[in-house]
């Protein structure tokens, strides 16, 4: 019974939300949506608005008739903008000083959007409540500052999530591994210790996992199941290692986890019992996504399985690539398309990815006997190439950025 009611509120879930994109990685942060309207075609999309941005990776999210995004100009200044979706007019923007950079220019995250509030986390660790309907900021607090975070290389970027009356976030310091404030008031609500070593990358994800809401927070030595509402952990595991942690974790079953990443650290399927005890599955030692989550879907993982070892050919390149449960490789790409690290989301059962160096945007079938390329077309210039921000969708309109752009294509 219980079994059925998951299966239910998932699917209840999947369906009432696919008509926003309100965080990263949409709806239910598994990068797929659900659009009856939606059919695959040949055509090159319509381009409804073009508008320009600063240096960055900070995608869109979308609410209602509104698209919402993370800027930054000129290494001093984070901009939270919010556009009319249909037109691209700017609506309004809150802007707050903090000089400084790290490796790469730009935003990196992508913003949460509550019924009255949009949260952001900065490069330069600024989380920051915008009034959604005023755009004046409500409270800021310092990821540094407040909880010690350590900046990696490309400074911070994960992409908080909201809970109910909190917005949860990953400061993994020893004096707060992940928190959880109250939206309106920035006030502490739980914190749990310190979750493995320092990285501010991988976003926490809210899933359905072992028949209960759970966080599930990824850090670069260990990976913890959080209750959601208290802060307690449920379950711990550190046996996967990466250089830095920044996809987020799959799930493919009530038991079973898919957990990927770059830097040569492959991925690898576990699985978790009612006691937490973890058990590995299976490793792939050349197999990894550096930036962005996979997919699952009817039994099988897509990725677009490229990093730094795969794009400097130490190993093989993958392209986008198909693997079932038992980690045997279905197809891939290579480098016809290679995607580069581009991202990929999946509406009903096409795969929707932006060639992370051309800007061109590749549909194709998820199909699990081989590559069913559908369309390709030129929809982003690709100037400076880094064409590495997630994709957002809704009702038929797809919002995607370059380094100098962002733009609405309408896909029906």
């Amino acid at each position: 019974m219980r079994q059925l009611y998951t299966a239910a509120l998932a699917c209840l879930i999947s369906t009432n939300a696919s008509a926003d994109w309100p965080q990263f990685l949409g709806p239910d942060r598994t990068g797929k949506v659900t659009d009856s309207k939606f059919k695959q075609s040949t055509k090159k999309p319509k381009e409804l608005w073009s508008v320009k941005v600063g240096q960055g990776f900070g995608g869109a999210s979308i609410s209602g008739t509104e698209a919402f995004i993370l800027d930054r100009q000129d290494d001093e200044l984070d901009i939270v903008k919010c556009f009319d979706l249909k037109s691209g007019k700017l609506k309004w923007e809150n802007s707050y000083k903090h000089e400084g950079r790290f490796g790469y220019n730009g935003s990196r995250s992508i913003p949460a959007v509550s019924d009255k509030f949009v949260f952001t986390m900065g490069c330069m660790g600024d989380v920051v409540c915008t009034d959604k309907k005023t755009g004046k900021m409500v409270w800021k607090k310092n990821i540094m500052k407040e909880w010690g975070a350590k900046a990696e290389n490309w400074g911070f970027g994960q992409s908080p999530i909201v809970y109910k009356d909190t917005v949860i976030f990953a400061p993994l310091t020893n004096k707060a591994g992940v928190i959880a404030l109250n939206q309106a008031t920035g006030k502490e609500v739980w914190k749990t210790k310190d979750i493995g070593s320092k990285d501010g990358y991988a976003s926490p994800i809210l899933v359905n996992f072992m028949n209960q809401e759970m966080l599930l927070q990824l850090s670069s030595d260990s990976i913890a199941g959080i209750n959601p509402s208290s802060g307690k952990i449920i379950w711990e595991w550190s046996g996967y290692k990466v250089k830095w942690a920044i996809p987020s974790p799959v799930v493919v079953s009530q038991d079973k986890l898919f957990i990927t990443g770059g830097y040569e650290a492959g991925s690898v399927m576990i699985q978790v019992s009612k006691s937490g005890k973890v058990k590995e599955l299976f490793r792939l030692k050349e197999t990894g996504s550096q930036i962005h989550a996979p997919i699952f879907s009817n039994g099988y993982i897509y990725a677009n399985f490229n990093e730094n070892a795969n794009l400097k050919k130490r190993v093989k390149k993958q392209g986008l690539t198909c693997i079932d449960l038992k980690g045997n490789t279905k197809w891939h790409t290579g480098e016809k398309p290679n995607l580069s690290r581009g991202n990929v989301i999946l509406i009903n059962d096409t795969l929707v990815a932006l060639d992370g160096d051309s800007g061109e945007l590749i549909m194709s079938k998820a199909n699990s006997s081989s590559y069913k390329e559908i369309s390709r077309h030129k929809v982003l210039t690709g100037k400076g190439k880094n064409v590495w921000a997630p994709i957002a969708y809704s009702n038929g309109l797809l919002v995607v950025r370059d380094q100098n752009e962002m733009k609405c294509l309408k896909l029906y």
